[in-house]
């Protein structure tokens, strides 16, 4: 089995004007399968802001 979770889209480190928030281009994925060679790493990082 395997297991992929995403976003198609993200959304901004910061609240707008009217309190909300915007799209990002950032986003995230999250794919899981048991014993898998290319597991335990990280393809692309974003720092504390949100920023790739």
């Amino acid at each position: 089995m395997v297991v992929v979770m995403g976003s198609d889209f993200g959304r901004t480190n910061k609240y707008n004007a009217d309190l909300g928030k915007d799209h990002w281009p950032i986003g995230s994925f999250i794919i899981m399968e048991k014993n898998q060679g290319w597991t335990n790493r990280v393809v692309g990082e974003t720092d504390e802001r949100h920023f790739a």
